[in-house]
Order: structure tokens, then C-alpha cells, then sequence
């Protein structure tokens, strides 16, 4: 190939950075089994970290929410329904209980891209999310349990105002943070 290790190294480890590739240290390098999720952090963590502000972020993440939400209303079979109520079947909600119900919805969309760029954005928004549902659970659990409502009715207006009303919780709960990081500094 005519290229030295180094540079082989270096684009290896690119490639990791991305979620291409996985490095296990000793043993080998294989190709990521999602390699979308990869793409889809870097570009979103960019974002996130390099533009707008609490507005666009809250924005955003209604924009994604709805659509994938609504395309699932239109999508979910009745296995898709049956197993998106077995995620609110416990009634306690935690991060991850959020995260498996919306990666259910997303499941309900038939749809590898959106299922891919969906749960890479729940994986972005993890620690935010474990914030709001610590700050107000039974809000949580009270939209998801309308949310799953608006997909069995077949009802996108539904759906869409209690996404909206979702993300503005969720984006005080920034607002909330920091605050409390800026005053105790």
C-alpha cells in the first residue's frame, strides 16, 4: 500500500471517532455494527456543542420527535402498539425507561434511518433526559402515556402538542442546571 503505520493508525482511530470501526485494544480491529449511530454523534455532538442555543436545541428535538412519532402513527402494526405499551407497563420512569420507549416508537416507523438517527439522539440526550424525568417523573410518565394514546387513536395533532409541550419541559430542566451550576460557582 505504500502508507505507514502511522498514517494507517491514524485513520484507524478516525474511523473509531466516527463509529466505524471498534478498536479492542490487543486483540483487533472489527467494523462498528452500527456504524450510523457513529455518524450520526459526531454530527449531532457538532451541533450540540457548536450552535444555537436552548431554543434551537428544543426545537429540534420537536421537529425530530414529531416526525418520527408522527410516521409511526402511520406505521405501527399491532405488535408495534402492543409493544410500546409494554414499555410503560411498570409505571416508574427513568432514563432508560424513556429512551426504550422511544426507541420503540421508532421501531413502529419501519424505517432504519430514522431508527438510526433516533436513537443516536437519545443516546446524545441521555444525561438531559435522566435531568427531566429526575426533576418531574410523573410529568414523564404522563406524556408518554398520552403519546402512546395519540399513536393507538391515529391522532398526530395530539401527539405533536404533547411533543411540544415535552421538549419545553425538558428544555427548562437546562435552564434549571444552569442555574444551580452558575451559583455555585
Amino acid at each position: 500500500l505504500q502508507v505507514s503505520k502511522s498514517s494507517v493508525r491514524e485513520a484507524i482511530k478516525m474511523l473509531e471517532a466516527l463509529g466505524v470501526v471498534e478498536i479492542r485494544r490487543g486483540l483487533c480491529t472489527v467494523i462498528s455494527k452500527n456504524p450510523e449511530q457513529g455518524y450520526m454523534n459526531v454530527m449531532l455532538s457538532h451541533f450540540y456543542l457548536n450552535s444555537g442555543n436552548e431554543e434551537d436545541l428544543q426545537n429540534f428535538r420537536y421537529i425530530i420527535e414529531s416526525a418520527y412519532t408522527t410516521y409511526a402513527i402511520h406505521q405501527a402494526t399491532d405488535n408495534d402498539l402492543a409493544a410500546i405499551r409494554e414499555k410503560l407497563r411498570n409505571g416508574t420512569l427513568e432514563a432508560e425507561d424513556d429512551i426504550l420507549f422511544h426507541g420503540q416508537i421508532l421501531q413502529a416507523t419501519h424505517n432504519s434511518f430514522m431508527i438510526s438517527l433516533g436513537n443516536a439522539l437519545n443516546e446524545l440526550f441521555r444525561r438531559s433526559i435522566a435531568i427531566a424525568i429526575r426533576d418531574n417523573p410523573e410529568v414523564a410518565l404522563h406524556d408518554h402515556e398520552s403519546i402512546y394514546q395519540a399513536i393507538v387513536n391515529r391522532d398526530t395533532v395530539a401527539a405533536e402538542k404533547v411533543i411540544a409541550a415535552s421538549a419545553r419541559q425538558w428544555a427548562a430542566s437546562f435552564k434549571i442546571q444552569d442555574a444551580v451550576a452558575e451559583s455555585t460557582l
